[in-house]
């Protein structure tokens, strides 16, 4: 099958960036198509170009952000999905660095929606055929909820490979590894941690057993805030390097600076999250002096930051060429599985 590569008007950047990356020969732009809003609100999307067989592949980040809802994008994703089907496409792949809903993934309380499970309903209704996304909040859930594949991604070769440079350049403050750095995230996340070590502690020279592992006791509340006053393991005199899925409102990382530093630990030299939403209060709880450093990727774009103390530790790593490598292994039907069991190791930093 031919190979398509589309991108939507919001996430074009990233597109761009991916269809760079695609080992192709001759290089393969993305393919044009006509994508506006009537007066009404009603979107329209349709290819400017033959699909008829091919093997397409549709990206678009489906956050909220100042032009368009998470609602807006996922409406074109599903209509421009379907009219690829319609026309004859061999395969459609959504390519979602944010997949939207994902939190929703269980009832919480009686008559409670399981949005994730609704949104899946959708894709596949609409004839999409696989889904590509990265470090979903529950991905054992979010697999689940689909009848058709779902690769998951992971970023935790492109944050431990970063962590890496900045110890050996001494940007840190961390003069060895070696039994003076841990790893933390909440009990959820502790899939996620190991293999984070497991690829660190590769590109440090040092034995797993070098770095320690903790883990923040977080306590769901009624009303839906999350406190978190206990770390699990020891932290005294280390310091921390935080890994998670998301970034919301930073109450979390608040809460986690609080009882690190209450519990000996040196700083949390740097908290590593895939998805940045900062929303909510996020200007106010992320500008704690105890947190040296905040690492996202490009999921999101980080507009909603405006404490210009926040921007300053603030970086943002590359996943385009992840994507891409992903896309063209799918396209030859090759294994992806490698790059989330070791890593995938090519770094690139946006800011």
């Amino acid at each position: 099958m031919h190979l398509r590569l589309f991108s939507f008007d919001s996430s074009n950047d990233f597109g761009h960036r991916v269809a760079e990356s695609l080992q192709t020969d001759p290089y393969q732009p993305l393919t044009d198509k006509d994508e506006r809003c009537f007066e009404d609100g009603e979107c329209y999307v349709a290819s400017l170009e033959n699909v008829r067989g091919a093997d397409c592949f549709v990206i678009n980040s489906c956050y909220s952000d100042n032009e368009e809802s998470v609602n807006d994008k996922l409406m074109k994703m599903w209509t421009f999905i379907g009219s690829l089907k319609d026309a004859s496409a061999g395969r459609v792949t959504a390519v979602m660095p944010y997949f939207p809903y994902a939190r929703q993934d269980r009832k919480t309380s009686s008559r409670a929606p399981i949005t994730t499970k609704y949104i899946a309903q959708l894709f596949e209704s609409v004839g999409t055929n696989r889904i590509l996304t990265i470090d979903a909040h529950n991905p054992t859930a979010l697999q689940n909820a689909f009848k058709i594949n779902v690769d998951l991604l992971e970023a935790a070769g492109l944050f431990a490979k970063y962590i890496a440079n900045e110890i050996k350049s001494k940007k840190f403050g961390i003069s060895s590894p070696k039994n003076t750095l841990a790893v933390m995230s909440d009990v959820g996340g502790m899939t996620r941690v190991r293999r984070f070590r497991k690829i660190l502690a590769s590109c440090l020279f040092v034995e797993e057993e070098d770095i320690d592992i903790a883990c923040m006791d977080k306590l769901h509340q009624n009303n839906g805030e999350i406190t978190g006053e206990r770390i699990i393991g020891n932290v005294k005199g280390k310091s921390i390097i935080v890994l998670d899925d998301m970034i919301a409102s930073g109450k979390t990382i608040f809460e986690c600076a609080q009882a690190s530093e209450a519990a000996g630990a040196n700083s949390i030299e740097a908290v590593c999250a895939t998805h940045g939403l900062f929303v909510g209060k996020a200007n106010k709880y992320l500008d704690h002096p105890f947190v040296k450093r905040l690492v996202i990727t490009d999921t999101i774009k980080p507009f909603r930051i405006s404490n210009d103390k926040i921007k300053g530790k603030l970086v943002c790593l590359g996943t385009a060429e992840l994507f891409a490598e992903a896309i063209m292994r799918t396209h030859r039907s090759e294994s992806i599985s490698d790059l989330i069991e070791n890593g995938f190791h090519s770094l690139e930093t946006i800011s």
